[in-house]
């Protein structure tokens, strides 16, 4: 019984280790309540906007710069070894996710949007794609004015042989790169920026 309790013990303290946040992150990102094992979230990512930013329409700005594009999501999990054969055979699940207009809301002063984006990281030697998916709002309203992004979602595009279980939170934990996702969403706050300077 005392192995059972320690061996619970040392997963429960590795689960709250791995879940540390990530001391990197901006601090103009706010993080959910922490959930089980102390895991935290990105809950939404904000950028302030000044005098300069408020010649341009924000509609018009996120129709020009916001994409909700679809994108295919793969695995190859339920590729198998013939046991009679030895012969791999390799099976390729898709399925397309996202997609659909991205202006949703607009008035004198708000706009709001869904969008998509995506970059590449490497793990070790291997590049991997990462989508993130999010609901955008630009506020030039006087004391109001900002970019925030909530409903941020990511999801990886192809996993190899792992099931590909499509779009996620991201944790703010290291391992789910948050960092990553949060220059993926300034790179698209910087191009509402310049739409709203002009």
């Amino acid at each position: 019984m005392k192995i059972i309790t320690l061996a619970m013990t040392l997963f429960l303290f590795s689960c709250a280790i791995s879940n540390t946040v990530d001391p990197s992150i901006p601090s103009n990102v706010a993080l959910s309540a922490p959930e089980a094992y102390n895991a935290q979230y990105l809950d939404y990512v904000y950028f302030d906007l000044d005098e300069s930013h408020l010649e341009g329409n924000p509609a018009r700005c996120i129709a020009l710069n916001i994409n909700n594009n679809e994108y295919t999501l793969s695995d190859s999990s339920r590729s198998f070894v013939g046991a009679y054969t030895g012969t791999y055979y390799n099976i390729t699940s898709q399925r397309q996710a996202g997609g659909g207009d991205a202006l949703i809301y607009s008035d004198d002063v708000t706009a709001i949007g869904n969008g998509s984006t995506d970059g590449t990281f490497t793990f070790g030697l291997v590049p991997i794609k990462k989508i993130v998916t999010f609901k955008v709002e630009v506020n030039i309203d006087a004391g109001k004015q900002s970019i925030t992004f909530n409903d941020i979602q990511a999801a990886q595009e192809s996993t190899g042989s792992a099931v590909n279980d499509g779009f996620n939170r991201v944790g703010a934990w290291p391992g789910a790169k948050p960092v990553f996702v949060y220059e993926l969403l300034e790179t698209t706050a910087n191009k509402l920026k310049s739409c709203l300077s002009s």
